[in-house]
C-alpha cells in the first residue's frame, strides 16, 4: 500500500506544480486559488507520501463485490451528470445528483432527500455564480437568464 501511496502521492504533486505554474498567466484575481489549492494538493500529497503506518500496511483491505457495485453506481451517476450538465443545468443536474447518491445510499426520508437536494444545489450555485463569480451551465434555463 506504501508504494501506491507513494506513486499516487507523487502524481498529485507533478499535477499541483503544473497547475501552479500555469496559473501565473491567468490575470492577478484569478491565479490566488488555483495556486492555494495547488500548494494545499502538495502538502496533502506528501502526507499520503510519508504519512501512514506499518499495521496498515500488514491489515491491506480487500474491497467485497457489493463495494465494487457500488462504487460503479456512483461513477455513473457522476458520468450521467456531466453528459447531461449542458442540456439541463447544474441546478437540476446537482438536484437530481444529489437525490440519487442519496437514494442510493438508502436514505429514504423523501422530505429531507428533496431539501437536501435543493438546498445544496442552491447553496453551490450562489457560491460559484454570485460570489466567485463562476459561469455554470444553464441548460433549458438559458433562455430565462
Amino acid at each position: 500500500m506504501k508504494k501506491v501511496n507513494t506513486i499516487i502521492g507523487l502524481i498529485a504533486i507533478v499535477f499541483s506544480i503544473i497547475t501552479f505554474i500555469i496559473a501565473f498567466s491567468f490575470p492577478d484575481k484569478a491565479k490566488f486559488w488555483p495556486q492555494l489549492f495547488s500548494v494545499i494538493m502538495i502538502l496533502l500529497s506528501l502526507g499520503l507520501i510519508f504519512g501512514g503506518n506499518k499495521k496498515e500496511e500488514a491489515d491491506a483491505y480487500v474491497p467485497n463485490k457489493a463495494e465494487y457495485l457500488s462504487l460503479l453506481v456512483l461513477v455513473v451517476i457522476s458520468v450521467a451528470a456531466l453528459l447531461f450538465i449542458n442540456v439541463l443545468g447544474f441546478s437540476l443536474i446537482a438536484v437530481g445528483m444529489i437525490a440519487a447518491i442519496l437514494w442510493y445510499t438508502e436514505y429514504r426520508k423523501v422530505k429531507n432527500v428533496i431539501a437536501i437536494s435543493i438546498g445544496t444545489s442552491l447553496a453551490l450555485t450562489l457560491i460559484f455564480q454570485v460570489l466567485l463569480r463562476v459561469p455554470l451551465p444553464q441548460g433549458i434555463f438559458e433562455t430565462l437568464f
